[in-house]
């Protein structure tokens, strides 16, 4: 940073310690006198010293050595030198006379207050010759020069998930939360150079209340009797649907009481990918606007990159508005539904959630046969 501050001036006054060189300079150049004073008014004293050094010659009869007028300009930076017209009958037979004299330029003063003068000087305390030396003005600082911005870009995204509120209204929900809090700066050769730190933390959640989930067309809760509700409500809409207290839009799944927890979850992790993207391309475009800044001070640096959040969160904000984000998480979604439900109904029209009837017991075995009474012997008789 660079300040300039003004520093006053040394006013020099010269004039000749004798009333005769002085008499000798106002005879002999009267009518020059007029003309040089009209001409430093309308062109400055740099028109008049290099008049003055143009004819050394008439200087020299006039007074000699510093007998006669000279303008003194000393070369040094930012240093001036300036004629100011004394007031007083004295000052105006050096001058010019009172038809002569231009009317005084009204120039505004400046909004500080001027400083006033001296105690220790007088009107009456002005000897010929005297030098003054204005030691008692107070400097003026100019505006501080403001250094460019140099940023490197450092975007970390965090997905993670967040346990679901008390009261549902609905399946899931997916935040995103931008930080700029681990950026620094640091001030080299006119420049900030920034590290643009922005964390974009993503949280989601899913719950189905009091719907039953149902994982895969081999869930054990689907039954041939609940089969066909489980499909209709995993069914994406084929169109959008707003009758009977039912808004969907197109392909959204009813879930009236069967859900799947699973393709939900998919749903919310949709949304974090785009609130991920379009993160990135927020934080980029922060980044680009932020080297675009210039800055006085680090303060001014940290109001900066509170704007670069902003514009990160707005980047996202005007991408995901709904209900188009929406939209586009039920599309990527609905072959998945789709799919699921069609298994489902195909099993259940086999009726392949039909129980399965108890094995038959086996029948009991057969008595033993009873022996065989002896054959009589031949002829009748024993």
């Amino acid at each position: 940073m660079h300040t300039l501050a003004q520093e006053p001036r040394t006013t020099q006054q010269t004039a000749s310690a004798r009333s005769t060189g002085c008499a000798r300079a106002r005879s002999g150049q009267s009518s020059g006198v007029s003309s040089l004073l009209h001409l430093q008014r309308t062109v400055g004293n740099q028109a008049v010293q290099r008049m003055l050094e143009a004819d050394p010659e008439e200087d020299r009869a006039a007074g000699g050595n510093g007998g006669g007028l000279r303008s003194v300009v000393e070369r040094h930076f930012h240093t001036l030198s300036a004629a100011i017209r004394r007031d007083g009958p004295a000052v105006q037979s050096d001058s010019a006379g009172a038809d002569d004299r231009e009317p005084a330029i009204d120039a505004k003063a400046p909004a500080a207050q001027a400083p006033t003068a001296s105690s220790d000087r007088s009107a009456s305390d002005l000897a010929e010759g005297r030098t003054v030396h204005f030691s008692s003005l107070p400097p003026i600082d100019a505006p501080a020069q403001w250094d460019a911005i140099a940023s490197i870009l450092s975007y970390s995204p965090d997905i993670g998930t967040t346990p679901p509120p008390a009261v549902l209204t609905e399946f899931g929900k997916t935040n995103s939360r931008i930080e700029v809090n681990q950026s620094s700066a640091t001030q080299n050769n006119a420049t900030f150079n920034v590290e643009l730190v922005v964390d974009n933390v993503i949280r989601y959640w899913v719950a189905g209340g009091n719907r039953t989930d149902i994982a895969s067309d081999n869930d054990a809760d689907i039954t041939q009797a609940n089969y066909p509700t489980v499909v209709s409500d995993l069914t994406p809409a084929a169109a959008p649907v707003n009758t009977g207290g039912l808004a969907l839009l197109k392909n959204q799944p009813p879930r009236t009481r069967f859900w799947a927890e699973d393709l939900t979850i998919k749903h919310e992790e949709f949304h974090a990918a785009d609130d991920e993207k379009f993160g990135r391309e927020g934080a980029l475009e922060g980044r680009d606007w932020l080297n675009r800044q210039t800055a006085g001070s680090f303060n001014d640096v940290e109001v900066l990159l509170g704007r670069v959040s902003q514009m990160v969160a707005a980047r996202i904000l005007a991408a995901m508005a709904p209900p188009a984000v929406e939209q586009r998480a039920y599309d990527d979604g609905a072959a998945d539904y789709a799919a699921r439900a069609r298994a489902i109904k195909v099993k259940g029209d086999a009726w392949g959630y039909a129980p399965t009837p108890p094995a038959r017991p086996a029948s009991a075995p057969a008595p033993p046969a009873a022996p065989k009474a002896p054959a009589p012997p031949a002829g009748g008789r024993p």
